[in-house]
């Protein structure tokens, strides 16, 4: 027997052991809701072009990892966040110092409005025990002055999992090399790879006033709008302990944000560590930064350093490393612990803020802090310093640092094509 029910659109219409009463004390049961192909319904949804992983922390906390990414990545656009619309990539400068971090653009959106859409260079990180780079790239899908397209990151993953049988730990499109193309950062799970325990998600229904969130959506705008420009507009001045841009929109926004910050030290301390929304303590980290500098502002941040959201972690380490630049008396307060753990990490935002923050302390040359790196950190180190572009000179610097190159010499060799010579000076006898 044949029997069509008719039913709005909702929920839990095709799992088997539904059913209703009939009338006259009997009751249908359905078993299961086949296709007249044959198929069974049930479990049979669409495959998402990017799954999520399950895992029993989310379960138990019933939360939907597969809707929570498809949410991010319709907010990455407009949030203009390390892993959404904008990265923060640090541009060395003499002196050692990021005078200016350049916001370069990083989603398809973005990519494709400033008219960025091929890759330039692929790397690898945590490949020890792998093949060498250059025989990991020759078995990827992708390859260097490919188009970007919104499968790149699926394809890489598949591929990368195909040949190690590994699943990569991370796949980071980063924008722009000096040619305005990505590079691609793959993470690999290696000895030096470093299973980093981070403090549990906050429960805590806290959230920030209106009035900051517009101040920090419409800076995002303000800056997007700065690297469309081009030139300088988008390079900032880090001396006061928080970031100025050179752009005057995006700096108005940027003093509005600081001047609110000073103002509510205490409700973004709250959110930053009891709010359950990681965007708002992602934008809690990033205004915190523009607080007045303090203890509890410095302690909140490193602690937001162990935050499970990888965006908080970047914001609140960024802040950290604009901190650290602009005094070597805030730096003494910053410990260097938990930025050498991070340098193991398996996210690609990991490595590339602390390695800002650990240039930024290791300034001084403090002998136990660079044999502290040398003995737990080393080889993460060598890996970063092996890549082609602008992100491998803070780990090369940080080598040099180590192997005792003055630091104006160090300075050249740190933007040279290739580490070697640093790396030669590291392997000599102290």
């Amino acid at each position: 027997m044949v029997v069509t029910f008719n039913y709005d659109d909702s929920p839990r219409q095709v799992l088997g052991g539904t059913g209703g009463k009939m009338g006259h004390g009997f009751v249908l049961r359905i078993l299961a809701f086949h296709a007249w192909s044959g198929n069974t319904l049930e479990r049979k949804g669409i495959e998402p072009d990017d799954p999520a992983e399950l895992s029993r922390a989310a379960l138990v906390d019933r939360r939907d990892m597969q809707v929570e990414a498809a949410r991010q990545a319709v907010r990455e656009p407009t949030q203009l966040a390390a892993r959404g619309g904008l990265t923060l990539c640090p541009s060395l400068k003499a002196g050692l110092r990021y005078v200016s971090l350049l916001l370069c653009c990083v989603t398809l959106l973005a990519a494709r409005a400033c008219g960025k859409d091929r890759i330039g260079d692929i790397e690898f990180f945590g490949y020890t025990d792998f093949a060498k780079p250059s025989q990991l790239r020759k078995e990827l899908s992708v390859r260097v002055r490919d188009l970007v397209i919104p499968q790149t990151e699926r394809q890489i993953r598949q591929t990368v999992k195909q040949n190690t049988f590994h699943a990569p730990t991370d796949v980071a499109l980063i924008c722009c090399d000096a040619h305005q193309n990505y590079t691609v950062f793959i993470g690999l799970p290696g000895p030096t790879l470093v299973s980093v325990l981070y403090y549990p998600a906050p429960k805590r229904r806290l959230h920030l006033s209106k009035d900051v969130v517009h101040i920090y959506y419409r800076l995002m705008e303000a800056m997007g709008a700065a690297v469309r420009e081009g030139g300088s507009a988008a390079e900032e001045d880090d001396s006061r302990g928080y970031a100025l841009t050179n752009d005057p929109s995006a700096r108005s926004w940027e003093l509005k944000l600081h001047d609110y910050a000073e103002g509510h030290e205490d409700e973004l301390l709250g959110v930053l560590g009891h709010s359950s929304s990681a965007e708002q303590r992602q934008i809690a980290a990033e205004t915190l930064g523009y607080a007045r500098e303090s203890r509890s502002q410095i302690m909140a941040l490193v602690t937001a350093t162990q935050d499970p959201d990888p965006d908080v972690r970047n914001n609140a380490t960024r802040a950290l490393g604009v901190l650290a630049s602009s005094s070597p008396q805030v730096a003494r307060h910053i410990p260097a612990g938990p930025f050498i753990e991070m340098l193991g990490s398996g996210v690609w935002t990991d490595r590339n803020k602390a390695l800002f923050v650990l240039m930024e302390l290791t300034k001084t040359r403090n002998p136990a802090l660079l044999a502290r790196l040398r003995a737990q950190a080393l080889q993460p180190l060598i890996e970063m310093a092996k890549w082609h572009d602008v992100h491998a000179e803070p780990a090369r610097i940080i080598l040099g640092r180590m192997a005792g190159i003055p630091e104006n010499q160090l300075i050249k060799e740190a933007v040279q094509s290739s580490p070697l010579p640093i790396l030669n000076a590291l392997r000599a006898p102290q």
